[in-house]
């Protein structure tokens, strides 16, 4: 989540002093991009998307009691970002705002992407995921030692399962956690981990390193741009490293392709009840041709030899590099007036 955005408001001012607050209370028909406190002010990537709308949007605080939703034609998720630490509070807010006909993702998409467990839906669907072991909040380092041993790791990572910008991401070594009194500050560290929320357990792809990660971007289904994140040295998290553009493979394209048809079906999004395929014959030439996901962000990682995993699926708040690719900037506006015209 997030890929270690920060706000410039300097680059923002004008499209700030022309955009609607979400304080001011009810909405007025058009777009709204769904914030968080720390980011009220729009973050810089978004800004430059918000400056390429017909007619600024209004921006707003998910917790804001004061908006009124459904006065909004358009709702668009953008940089939630503290709902790691509030989970449940932003769930209860998604029921508040599921009967809106126009979210984007999809409330069932949302929620199903704001838990990583979903890679273990997907790799259920036969999408090349990288080893993943969701481990319920209360865990024990005994069972992460084991479970290391197992599978043969020299070394893990350790990340929430309800996460953002690569707080809470460690490394573990099994030597030194299984020899608990050599490193006891790390076993400790651990132990509190695994008592405070669900973690993932993962190998160290020590690749990350000089390969780094890439992520490809579709908005409305379509391929817009790709970057690739490389850590910063002496580090393994992405966040605060080189960001470049990147030109895919077709090997990153076809597993980005199907991993996306795998979310749709994981998430409920591509299944029609036999009550609503009439309802949806009537309004398809409305529709346009909408994708179910208005954006979507799968972050890829390669393996020493050469194979490649997905690390994550973005499909609730991602950065999608606006900066870096005028046509992704092309690419939202218009799929937005699209649906607004619908």
């Amino acid at each position: 989540v997030g890929g270690g955005e920060v706000v410039v408001e300097s680059c923002c001012d004008k499209a700030l002093s022309e955009t609607q607050h979400g304080c001011d209370g009810d909405g007025d028909g058009g777009v709204v991009l769904v914030t968080s406190a720390q980011f009220k002010q729009l973050t810089a990537d978004d800004a430059v998307l918000n400056r390429a709308l017909p007619k600024p949007a209004t921006i707003a605080c998910w917790d804001d009691s004061a908006i009124d939703w459904h006065g909004f034609a358009l709702i668009i998720i953008r940089s939630p970002w503290d709902y790691t630490q509030r989970h449940e509070e932003f769930d209860e807010w998604l029921s508040k705002i599921s009967r809106h006909p126009h979210v984007c993702n999809p409330v069932a998409m949302l929620r199903w992407n704001a838990h990583k467990r979903y890679l273990n839906d997907l790799q259920a669907a036969q999408i090349p995921i990288v080893p993943t072991v969701v481990l319920p909040k209360g865990s024990g380092c005994e069972e992460v030692v084991e479970l290391i041993g197992k599978r043969g790791w020299d070394t893990a990572v350790l990340k929430p399962a309800v996460g953002s910008f690569g707080n809470d991401v460690i490394t573990i070594s099994h030597s030194d956690l299984a020899k608990r009194t050599r490193n006891t500050q790390a076993y400790s560290h651990v132990q509190v981990l695994l008592g405070s929320r669900d973690m993932l357990l993962q190998p160290y792809m020590t690749s990350v390193r000089t390969r780094g990660e890439v992520s490809l971007i579709y908005i409305d289904g379509r391929f817009v741009h790709a970057v690739k994140k490389i850590p910063p040295r002496g580090d393994f998290k992405v966040q605060g490293g080189k960001i470049e553009s990147h030109e895919p493979t077709e090997r990153e394209m076809q597993i980005a392709h199907n991993t996306i048809q795998a979310c749709l079906s994981c998430a409920s999004l591509n299944r029609t009840s036999n009550s609503n395929k009439q309802k949806q014959h009537n309004t398809q030439h409305k529709q346009q041709q909408h994708h179910p996901l208005l954006y979507v962000r799968i972050d890829l990682l390669s393996a020493n030899d050469g194979s490649q995993y997905v690390s994550e699926v973005e499909a609730l708040d991602p950065e999608l590099f606006f900066r870096l690719s005028d046509r992704c900037v092309r690419s939202f506006a218009a799929a937005i007036r699209n649906r607004l015209a619908s």
